[in-house]
């Protein structure tokens, strides 16, 4: 390599196709992919909000009736078991007497 010239390494035509194929499709399909699967896990997380909300308002409704219905059967109690001082033969049918 003489006379001052300088040697360039030229790549190969094949290489360099190669090379443009990563750059242009592969890269912007792996950033791609990622970005889905980010936006797939914030969905998840989106829905999983929604559902715990929607499951704890059930649960709290089912609670709250469950709370009525025990002051009810508490009410009723309540009631029969002033009657029995009363009318002692109520104490004695419910003892099985």
């Amino acid at each position: 390599m003489g006379g001052g010239k300088h040697a360039f390494v030229r790549i190969p035509t094949s290489v360099s196709l190669i090379l443009l194929f990563l750059l242009a499709v592969l890269l912007p399909s792996v950033i791609l992919s990622m970005l889905a699967l980010r936006a797939a896990d914030r969905e998840t997380l989106h829905v999983e909000g929604r559902l715990e909300s929607a499951l704890m308002s059930e649960v709290n409704m089912t609670a709250s009736r469950i709370v009525d219905l025990m002051r009810v059967i508490e009410e009723e109690l309540v009631g029969e078991a002033s009657e029995i001082p009363a009318n002692p033969s109520l104490f004695s049918r419910w003892s099985g007497g």
